[in-house]
């Protein structure tokens, strides 16, 4: 929040929120900053941050298009190893990532 705080325009500083934020089960303040983030500026890592964010707040349908918007600008995002080892999520962000994955 501090970084937050000193430079708001910094999107990385939002998506870090937003992956602790999800992690404390605070999905709705998560998607809030996934969102600021993807409107700075757009990646595969704060979509899916919204996707799952999204998913865990009963809006599966939007929750896979987030998804999909990200596996379209990076196939990364279709393996959990891979993301969890490159991007240090937690079991629960793996875990709405695989449900997402499976419906896709």
């Amino acid at each position: 929040r501090e970084a937050i705080r000193l430079n708001p325009t910094k999107p990385q500083s939002h998506s870090n929120l937003g992956f602790l934020l999800f992690d404390k089960k605070q999905y709705e303040e998560a998607l809030n900053h996934f969102n600021i983030a993807l409107e700075i500026k757009p990646n595969p890592d704060k979509y899916t941050g919204k996707a799952i964010s999204l998913s865990k707040l009963g809006r599966q349908e939007e929750a896979l298009n987030a998804y999909k918007t990200a596996v379209s600008q990076d196939s990364k995002y279709l393996d959990l190893t891979r993301i969890r080892d490159e991007n240090f999520w937690s079991e629960e962000a793996c875990e709405a990532s695989r449900e997402l994955i499976e419906r896709l």
